[in-house]
């Protein structure tokens, strides 16, 4: 397809979007879902086009996605950066759309340098590779959304397929969740690891989801859980 008829094709998303989004508040529905659906079915490779010049961070695992997000673009934005999130959860590929429409100008052009999005674990393998994330940040992988996933290796075995259409990303994971850790094996990706060296106040339960070492199967001792 000529450039001139994407271009053309990208506006008309953004316009279609745009008018779903005015919609959705006129009516006083959230529709935070809707203008991004609208727009991906004008143009099916949207989200590969609004990501271009841009820089990605994904977060994404079971839980802390949301939190996670909105603390770092609070930080971004602290330090004067052009950045924008998904505060509101929308973290489907519809979602992610709405949120570039939300920062885009009427043509697509592009209004932020920094796109930071939270994003479903069973999303994350089918956006990986159109984002072209400069970062991704795994939070955890718990057993709670047995519903969705099956076994805890289901969500682990999503995520790894993520990062395998990430080769560039710097992974930035939870050193002590050892199925977080194991997503990433064997990947060449740059990596930065994070945890909590002290017990936090509260109540925490002592039951793993992963009792035993991946490597040697062995009994896994843990110092404090959190």
């Amino acid at each position: 397809m000529p450039e001139s008829m994407k271009k053309a094709r990208t506006a008309a998303a953004c316009l279609a979007g745009r008018a779903a989004s005015l919609f959705c508040r006129l009516t006083g529905h959230g529709g935070t879902s809707l203008p991004g659906s609208l727009a991906l079915r004008v143009c099916p490779d949207l989200l590969k086009r609004f990501s271009e010049g841009v820089r990605v961070v994904l977060v994404t695992g079971t839980n802390g996605k949301t939190t996670t997000t909105r603390m770092l673009e609070a930080m971004c934005l602290s330090q004067g950066l052009r950045s924008f999130s998904n505060p509101s959860g929308a973290n489907l590929r519809s979602g992610l759309v709405s949120a570039f429409l939300a920062h885009s100008g009427p043509a697509g052009r592009r209004k932020a340098d920094l796109a930071i999005l939270e994003v479903d674990e069973a999303v994350l393998p089918t956006v990986a590779g159109d984002l072209s994330p400069a970062a991704v940040i795994v939070t955890n992988v718990f057993r709670d959304q047995l519903d969705r996933f099956g076994e805890v290796s289901g969500t682990v075995s999503l995520i790894r397929k993520g990062l395998e259409k990430a080769p560039e990303a710097l992974l930035c994971l939870n050193a002590d969740c050892m199925l977080t850790l194991s997503a990433a094996e064997g990947l060449k990706n740059p990596r930065i690891l994070y945890g909590i060296d002290a017990p936090l106040p509260g109540a925490a339960r002592d039951i793993s989801d992963l009792p035993r070492c991946l490597s040697c199967g062995g009994p896994l001792t843990y110092a404090f859980h959190t």
